[in-house]
């Protein structure tokens, strides 16, 4: 599968987790009441991850 987002796409992602990291309470929780930076994060993370892109 060929991915669509852009070198600078992952640029803005890395930029957004790292102002806004995974918080373990939310890890993993899409339902319920959850922050939209933690969804965003949560998203982001995958994402990355996906595509080998995930910042240490």
């Amino acid at each position: 599968m060929e991915s669509t987002i852009t070198p600078k796409e992952i640029e803005q992602m890395k930029a957004f987790l790292k102002e806004h990291p995974v918080d373990p309470q939310y890890d993993g929780l899409l339902d319920g009441d959850i922050p939209t930076e933690q969804a965003h994060a949560q998203i982001y993370t995958s994402i990355l991850k996906d595509l080998g892109e995930l910042p240490e």
